[in-house]
């Protein structure tokens, strides 16, 4: 006897691309460049021709890496001050004719935030991403194995708890947030110590782990003490210097509350030098090397500590950066007026930034930054085409962008 299905392949092709369905989510038309928030970045953005809206069904979408045809998205799965929540995903999303097609490739992640790629020797891409306490990869091609834990000793179980990496060829880079705001004395809000405990701890610093092969060393040298909240970290072309970009703290003083919110204390950009340890002053000095008021009684200047390199507006939150188009994004999340920037910074003949030459993408209704926020930039990548791709935790979304070409 013949089975219905053997004489109905139609409707067994039918039943296949139902269950595809269950496992990928189809997304928008590639080619449509429609919709409000859309309209609205094309609006206040001359350079833009056309904002694409890839995916608006994200929680609270973070780092994103492009690769061929793929792009590799982490989702926090909650809010940036929701925590120890394990909601968060790992997607990818393949380019196709009609578009993108994602599919959830982990789940049940705990305050996941970065993503990288590696290319291991055998040419395969391997895909690394963090959580609140662990590095982990996976091979790109085959994301069902097992997933390997490479890191797992990583202190964020205080105020901080997101952790950035930046992957070369020969080394992994990897930044331990502060788990204190200021360094205060636990219980005793606006007390501090000097040292600040953290930097027997081991948190508010960049480490640095080789690789052997593709093996990563268990071992790992610190390149950099004092940065409060680094998320935002690029390589430099000849692959000697990191360019970091660090979170300032909320109040200069926790005694004294006349200190303007607004304006101060300032994000920075620190140039780290890896042939050698610096310490960049946190808790201990801010803005041009001034000493914190709490450490004055400990402190009379901050003239063994580095200054940074440049001071970004106080509160714009730098949390990402790369390089394109011969210049240095870095996209200004902002929890005020501040953020809301994809901004570019013109860089020198060795690739490091000299100072903040434009907005490149503006994320507010017009081009005044005390207007109403359009987003909130996160992620950053970029296509084989040229394009930048964003993702918005404001908006919940993942977007392409195309600039206007001379």
């Amino acid at each position: 006897m013949i089975s219905f299905f053997n004489r109905s392949p139609i409707l067994l092709i039918i039943i296949a691309l139902v269950l595809h369905m269950l496992s990928a989510s189809a997304l928008a038309d590639e080619a449509s460049c429609d919709g409000e928030h859309m309209l609205l970045l094309e609006e206040h953005n001359e350079n833009i021709t056309c904002a694409i809206l890839i995916d608006d069904e994200l929680i609270f979408p973070r780092n994103i890496k492009a690769r061929d045809n793929q792009i590799w998205l982490i989702d926090k799965g909650s809010n940036l001050f929701v925590n120890e929540k394990h909601n968060g995903a790992l997607y990818r999303y393949e380019k196709s004719n009609d578009g993108y097609q994602r599919t959830q490739i982990l789940s049940d992640l705990d305050d996941p935030n970065d993503i990288d790629i590696r290319q291991h020797a055998d040419g395969e891409d391997w895909v690394y991403f963090t959580t609140r306490d662990k590095v982990q990869r996976f091979k790109a091609s085959s994301p069902d194995t097992e997933l390997e834990t490479i890191i797992d000793d990583l202190s964020t179980h205080g105020w901080h708890k997101l952790v950035a990496i930046h992957l070369t060829q020969n080394a992994l880079y990897l930044t331990v947030p502060s788990t204190t705001d200021h360094c205060e004395i636990e219980g005793l809000q606006g007390l501090v110590e000097l040292p600040c405990r953290e930097e027997e701890n081991g948190t508010a610093l960049m480490r640095e782990y080789s690789f052997d092969g593709d093996e990563l060393s268990p071992d790992y040298k610190v390149v950099a003490q004092g940065l409060r909240d680094a998320l935002a970290v690029q390589i430099s072309p000849d692959n000697t210097q990191l360019i970091v970009a660090d979170n300032g703290w909320d109040q200069v003083d926790l005694r004294d509350t006349g200190y303007e919110y607004d304006s101060t204390p300032y994000d920075e950009i620190n140039i780290i030098d890896l042939s050698e340890e610096e310490h960049f002053g946190w808790p201990y000095c801010f803005d041009d090397g001034l000493v914190v008021p709490p450490y004055r009684d400990f402190l009379d200047s901050c003239d063994e500590y580095q200054t940074p390199d440049i001071l970004l507006q106080a509160h714009s939150a730098p949390l990402n950066m790369m390089y394109f188009d011969n210049e240095l994004l870095i996209n200004l999340h902002g929890n005020n007026q501040a953020g809301g920037k994809t901004a570019a910074f013109e860089i020198d003949e060795e690739g490091l930034p000299l100072g903040m030459s434009g907005v490149k993408i503006n994320w507010h209704y017009n081009s005044s930054s005390n207007s109403p926020v359009i987003g909130r930039p996160f992620g950053l990548s970029e296509t084989l085409n040229n394009e930048l791709l964003v993702t918005d935790d404001w908006n919940h979304q993942l977007l392409k962008i195309v600039f206007e070409t001379d």
